[in-house]
């Protein structure tokens, strides 16, 4: 069998969720099929297969070789040249032919008629929710590159029961084209890391842009620790929405228990997150939420909202508010402070929690998405 698998998303070499997510794929491919990858810059090639020895063996071509064009162009250019393309056709017969294209990550791209193609969708909040998104990710991730894509799909997989329902009732995909396949929690094999900080502290982990709601997270927590004067946040962030990155910056600034930190390496995210208190995530949507994961693999119990999939993937090991309403985050950060017992209680299931999701049960529910 021969698969490939369009890997343009790690050019961008950050740590976020989907990447995480792409890189423990490729990890647990199945090791009797072929691989080719599209669309990996030279640096990024070379540091994929440092930290994934099984890459080795994998053929890599340029998005210009995929399309047998003689035409070399960037990434961006070669996006948008596709998304034009798209336009007309998903389907294009000088494409390379596999048995299947995988797409980790639901990129425009066209394909050979006779390749099955596979799609990961993570979520479809950009669909959704356009006005909270920038120019750029609206053009590649809206509601027609994903139509076209699932539509013209083979097996669509996603990571969560609440993401398969919001792709059936928005895009009107067939249910028997979807693949519940949870992922595992993306840990780092990091050692125990020193303590950052000699304070208390609630964290919070993600991307900076309006859907992670940190301005009321921020707002609770100033009320917070008004009643609790020992409690500190540490925000771990990487900027997405410069806008609201600003807005953070006012509200947060001069608060001396509040700790924004930009762009953390994965040491100091594991240091942080081994550490804290719990962790604080009330995002207004999630197709899964790996911060949640991250935080039960260290026992630490979670704050997240009772909305889009995070209970799903928090269970029994998280408090869960209303993120739009200040006062059940306030109430929720005070609980976990004041009552030990209760605390104690959440930190007891998130071991059970966390085995829930197995990536060795990913692996062999893909193995079954390709054959």
């Amino acid at each position: 069998m021969h698969i490939g698998i369009d890997l343009r998303g790690l050019n961008y070499n950050v740590i976020t969720g989907i990447n995480n997510y792409t890189l423990k794929l490729l990890e647990h491919l199945p090791a009797h099929h072929t691989y080719t990858v599209i669309g990996l810059n030279d640096e990024s090639r070379m540091s994929l297969q440092r930290l994934l020895p099984n890459t080795d063996s994998f053929r890599f071509v340029s998005l210009a070789q995929y399309y047998n064009s003689k035409l070399h162009h960037s990434q961006r250019i070669s996006t948008a040249i596709t998304l034009m393309r798209m336009r007309i056709s998903i389907n294009n017969d000088s494409c390379k032919e596999f048995d299947y294209l995988l797409l980790p990550q639901p990129k425009p791209i066209q394909v050979h008629p006779k390749t099955k193609l596979v799609v990961s969708m993570h979520d479809i909040y950009s669909m959704l929710n356009p006005s909270r998104v920038s120019w750029r990710q609206g053009l590649i991730e809206n509601g027609r590159v994903y139509k076209l894509l699932t539509q013209n799909s083979y097996r669509i997989i996603t990571n969560s029961h609440n993401t398969a329902r919001d792709i059936y009732k928005h895009l009107s995909i067939p249910k028997k084209k979807l693949r519940i396949l949870y992922p595992g929690a993306v840990d780092s094999k990091l050692e125990s890391q020193p303590r950052p900080m000699k304070s208390k502290y609630f964290l919070a982990i993600s991307g900076i842009e309006p859907r992670k709601n940190w301005l009321n997270m921020i707002r609770a927590f100033m009320k917070t620790s008004e009643k609790n004067p020992e409690i500190h946040l540490v925000l771990l962030g990487r900027p997405i929405n410069q806008k609201y990155l600003k807005k953070v910056r006012q509200l947060a600034e001069g608060h001396r228990r509040i700790r924004l930190v930009l762009d953390a390496d994965e040491q100091t995210k594991y240091s942080y997150l081994q550490h804290c208190y719990a962790l604080l995530y009330p995002s207004l949507y999630e197709g899964f939420g790996f911060p949640i994961l991250e935080a039960f693999t260290h026992s630490k119990p979670v704050i997240t909202s009772a909305i889009s999939s995070m209970p799903e993937v928090g269970g029994a090991g998280s408090v869960y508010v209303n993120p739009f309403d200040e006062s059940e985050l306030t109430a929720a950060m005070n609980l976990v402070l004041d009552d030990d017992t209760y605390y104690k209680r959440l930190q007891a299931h998130t071991k059970s929690q966390v085995n829930k999701f197995s990536w060795s049960d990913f692996a062999a529910r893909l193995e079954e998405v390709l054959s």
